[in-house]
């Protein structure tokens, strides 16, 4: 049994690896048949992994999480503003569920302040940068902000067993989010999609890990 283990523990970091680099790599080629299950390969690799080695609520929330990622890669793989909106929907809810995930430790600390502002003032800035120009997603794209910096100050006061790594991976989904939202709302920004894709495995590769034991990672 802990041979299988092993052995699955492998193959799904393979998949993720390859599956990440193989759709960041294909980018300018798409749209191609099969991008979308290619680009949610991954979140569905760390889900399982999460679901599989992470315990308690913990483990449970990360793979909800990483499930509703998945659906939101899928839906903004599809052009259309129904489709965006969708996978705005799903990584909301991605999002809520880390912030739950991250409460539940409790024993919040303000050590690391500076980081709470740093974040807060990335996030009122794209507020303030984007605001005029959302039109009818104004009210949508300020709930999500507010959300995923709620995320970001959470993962800043979580204790956790690797709150640097934790903090650094709720960090970069930020940043992922961020690169979307100037690209679509503000100007379109050169290699935009690398720039997201990147920032995002490697976000949610790090908030998973963080939470898995060492001898799994």
């Amino acid at each position: 049994m802990i041979g299988f283990l092993t052995t699955l523990d492998l193959l799904l970091w393979i998949s993720f690896g390859v599956c990440a680099i193989g759709f960041i790599g294909t980018i300018h080629l798409r749209p191609y048949t099969g991008d979308f299950i290619l680009k949610a390969i991954p979140a569905l690799s760390l889900a399982t992994m999460a679901f599989l080695y992470v315990p308690d609520a913990h483990g449970k929330l990360l793979f909800a999480a990483l499930v509703l990622s998945a659906a939101g890669d899928v839906s903004l793989a599809f052009k259309g503003e129904r489709n965006f909106v969708t996978g705005l929907v799903f990584f909301l809810l991605a999002h809520l569920l880390y912030v739950v995930m991250f409460s539940l430790d409790g024993d919040f600390g303000l050590e690391r302040w500076w980081m709470i502002l740093t974040l807060a003032a990335m996030a009122v800035g794209m507020g303030i940068v984007l605001y005029p120009r959302l039109g009818e997603m104004k009210i949508p794209v300020m709930i999500y902000i507010s959300v995923i910096l709620s995320m970001g100050v959470l993962a800043c006061l979580a204790p956790g067993r690797n709150p640097w790594m934790l903090i650094a991976g709720a960090t970069l989904f930020m940043l992922s989010d961020s690169v979307i939202a100037l690209d679509r709302f503000l100007r379109p920004i050169p290699g935009a999609q690398i720039i997201i894709m990147t920032t995002y495995y490697s976000g949610q590769l790090l908030i998973c890990r963080s939470f898995m034991p060492d001898s799994l990672t």
